[in-house]
């Protein structure tokens, strides 16, 4: 109980200039969703810890040669601490929280993972292996395992697409989270970009059993390469990368504002985007729009290199409900998807082909300890089908846990 204490008292001590909230959650299979939020989390408290004993800049730069010896500090201290922080966590979501939440959720126990740093400390990649099936007898339908494959990149775009929530909310990005959201939105895009006909990976196994189920070729490699490169053109990825770059490296200058673009009282961004479903290939556009504290959201997906037609189609808010002591934010999904298998014991289910869905809603609710510091929690419901980072049966699902505000200063 003193652990809990501590950690109360610690978390209310990083509020004292609030501007950008964050959670610590847990749900029953640790999934991408409540793992990336807290991987965030831990990620900014480390960066915050690191910041203080090693600055964005040692000297005032007022000099010509003090602007130089601050760019290679900067750069130093990116390669050898930074890049290998933001690394390890977009690996452990990808890894543990991505593929193993998809085993979590079939049923493997004893799963095993491995990790290495960067260089110069490693050769910064990863494994994910599924353990011991409980029940035995469960059967794990070829939908399910391609849903395995995709665990790893698909639960790194829900940790970059809560960062990203953050960021809008706040109007505001910090340099300590630009590299983070860029490996982690593009990780599925330099996994195939990366992969060859030879590759033995999550991106030629999943091409493969995709065309495997629909008993033709929906997918080649060299297509997925022309879809994934739709993530390149994204605008507001070139924005995070310029903060990164020009702004933090350059110039040292932690904090930017979001550029939106301005019609009326409103702000708006769009956000073209690729996906891979168990169906196959599919292109997203989000569309988010800020008005007064209220980030909305409108999202349509549609298949482009799939067996079957689908589409699908989201729209939500944050501050849906604003109290002093509650804040609600509300998500609804609805889609047309084909045929879906689950495993059964013994057996498997089949959910025909039609319009599924699914609702979602996270309350934030003050504590006793302080307004500063609140209850979060998520509730979710979902048909049959598939959603991003959810798994593939019909299910509820609870998150609980903290939720804190940290300076972005």
């Amino acid at each position: 109980m003193k652990y809990l204490y501590l950690l109360a008292f610690y978390l209310l001590s990083l509020s004292c200039l609030a501007q950008k909230s964050y959670s610590l959650l847990w749900d029953h299979y640790y999934s991408p969703m409540a793992a990336g939020e807290s991987l965030l989390t831990a990620n900014r408290i480390a960066s915050d810890a690191l910041w203080k004993v090693l600055p964005a800049k040692l000297t005032d730069e007022t000099t010509r040669k003090q602007r130089r010896l601050g760019r290679l500090y900067r750069a130093a201290k990116f390669l050898f601490l930074e890049a290998t922080l933001d690394h390890l966590t977009m690996l452990t979501q990808h890894e543990v929280f991505g593929h193993g939440a998809r085993y979590r959720q079939l049923g493997f126990r004893e799963n095993f993972y491995y990790m290495e740093l960067l260089p110069p400390y490693g050769n910064g990649g990863g494994i994910a292996n599924w353990g011991k099936l409980e029940p035995a007898n469960r059967l794990i339908t070829q939908q399910e395992w391609i849903m395995a494959y995709l665990g790893g990149s698909e639960a790194n775009r829900v940790m970059a697409n809560r960062l990203q929530r953050k960021w809008l909310a706040s109007e505001q990005m910090h340099f300590r989270e630009t590299w983070l959201w860029l490996e982690a939105f593009q990780d599925m895009t330099i996994y195939i970009q990366g992969s060859t006909k030879r590759s033995n990976g999550d991106v030629t196994g999943y091409i493969n059993m995709v065309n495997e189920f629909y008993q033709k070729e929906v997918m080649s490699l060299s297509d997925l390469k022309w879809l994934a490169a739709v993530n390149w053109l994204n605008p507001f990825q070139w924005m995070v990368f310029k903060h990164g770059l020009a702004n933090y490296w350059w110039n040292g200058k932690e904090s930017t504002n979001i550029w939106m673009i301005p019609i009326g009282n409103t702000k708006y961004l769009p956000i073209l985007r690729t996906g891979m479903s168990p169906f196959g290939g599919e292109l997203q556009f989000e569309n988010f729009i800020k008005y007064n504290d209220r980030v909305y959201n409108f999202t349509f997906r549609q298949s482009i290199l799939a067996g079957a037609s689908n589409w699908g189609l989201r729209v939500g808010a944050t501050q849906l409900l604003k109290k002093d002591w509650i804040q609600i934010d509300g998500y609804l999904d609805i889609w047309r998807q084909p045929e879906v298998f689950i495993g059964r014991e013994n057996d498997f289910e089949r959910f025909e082909e039609g319009v599924g869905g699914s609702a979602q809603v996270e309350a934030f609710i003050s504590s006793f300890f302080s307004d500063q510091l609140r209850f979060h929690t998520l509730i979710l419901y979902k048909s049959a089908g598939y959603l991003e980072g959810e798994e593939l049966d019909k299910a509820w699902r609870i998150a609980v846990g903290l939720n804190f505000d940290i300076s972005t200063e």
